[in-house]
């Protein structure tokens, strides 16, 4: 698509903004009953408005279907990144999609206030982070959100809206377009309980939707990716390509301490933890 100067940006913000603003006054005007919804002028009036709008935004940012899994995906506005990227939405359909860029610059409010399960895992990663113990764990905890909540419809429904069956269908639906192996499902089923737990304490709910799912209930669509124990073993070749490797990387860099860690690993079979204990009275002759 054609790259927008900034003052021609400028043009097509402003001219959303109006056309926002237009629809949601229409909108209005009939919650309060000032305009009839029955009305054929009307209903002209908001469909036009809502084509404009789709239009206008199809001219500033990216709109595509994927041809792997027939999601839509779009961008919405987001100041830390120009136009055509921003800020990503998926959704199911094309209508599901075109509602959310209408529902995002006419401003329409929803009709309840309650957080979505995202707000709410939100709140909980931040007491949640402070309890890891490491930036890996944090890593590991924002890489499973991003994988299965983050662009999702379940992501986005209202915390009381999430219920067994809901909870249900997304695991079994995510597991059949991700092609999900059982450790991948319990990352998933533990994320949703963690969250969910936080939304009881908050008493933003008063049931526990998860209290009766279990692992197994799902492990059957899993797809199995059990190694076997030559894949997951490294071959003796590979091993003295490993060793090579490292000869080479003291040699540029001798002070760069990990990869001693590495050939000590190699070496003894000790893991990273174990690494990290080891002391010199530990090794004795028969070592």
């Amino acid at each position: 698509m054609k790259k927008l100067d900034t003052v021609e940006l400028q043009l097509h913000n402003h001219a959303l903004e109006v056309l926002g603003n237009s629809l949601k006054v229409l909108l209005e005007n009939i919650k309060v009953d000032i305009l009839d919804s029955n009305s054929a002028y009307v209903q002209s009036q908001i469909d036009m408005g809502k084509k404009q709008i789709i239009k206008k935004h199809k001219e500033i940012y990216r709109y595509w279907q994927s041809e792997t899994n027939n999601l839509w995906f779009t961008y919405l506005p987001r100041e830390d990144i120009p136009p055509p990227k921003g800020k990503l939405v998926k959704r199911t359909t094309e209508e599901k999609l075109n509602n959310a860029i209408i529902n995002h610059y006419a401003k329409i409010e929803k009709a309840k206030a309650t957080p979505s399960f995202n707000d709410v895992s939100e709140c909980m990663r931040k007491v949640k982070d402070l309890k890891l113990p490491s930036v890996n764990s944090i890593s590991r905890y924002d890489s499973d959100f991003k994988r299965f909540f983050m662009y999702s419809e379940f992501g986005e429904l209202p915390i009381d809206q999430v219920n067994e069956n809901t909870i249900t269908v997304f695991i079994l639906e995510t597991i059949k377009d991700k092609k999900l192996c059982r450790d991948a499902v319990k990352k998933m089923l533990a994320y949703i309980r963690l969250t969910i737990r936080h939304a009881r304490i908050e008493k933003l709910i008063t049931t526990n939707p998860v209290e009766f799912l279990e692992l197994k209930d799902f492990t059957i669509m899993c797809v199995n990716t059990e190694k076997t124990t030559e894949e997951k073993q490294y071959t003796d070749d590979e091993v003295k390509q490993m060793l090579a490797l490292l000869e080479v990387e003291y040699s540029k860099r001798p002070d760069y301490i990990p990869n001693y860690a590495i050939e000590l690993a190699i070496y003894t079979g000790m893991r990273v933890g174990e690494l990290a204990g080891l002391k010199w009275e530990d090794i004795g002759e028969n070592s």
